[in-house]
């Protein structure tokens, strides 16, 4: 939930902008075609978490990375930016 900075973990190129307690939706892949842009929808009520999943509250922050395969030039994985997004 928390911003950060990890440079370029795991021989990834790009840097990680997360800290703290970080979790991962597992997800089906997602495609970004040729616009370099994907949705996904998140289930807010079932936010995972290390702790087991919980519900996203009005007013909460939460920060969000992809973490993805590249191929700059060579087959690679990187990090898009990242986004804060405050609930209502």
């Amino acid at each position: 939930m928390d911003q950060g900075l990890v440079f370029a973990p795991g021989g990834s190129q790009g840097n990680l902008c997360l800290s703290g307690d970080i979790v991962r939706y597992a997800m089906m892949p997602l495609f970004s075609g040729t616009t370099g842009e994907f949705f996904a929808t998140l289930d807010v009520t079932n936010t995972p978490t290390p702790f087991g999943p919980v519900g996203t509250l009005s007013g909460e922050t939460c920060n969000f990375q992809v973490w993805h395969r590249d191929a700059n030039p060579m087959p690679t994985s990187n990090f898009t930016d990242a986004r804060s997004i405050t609930f209502e």
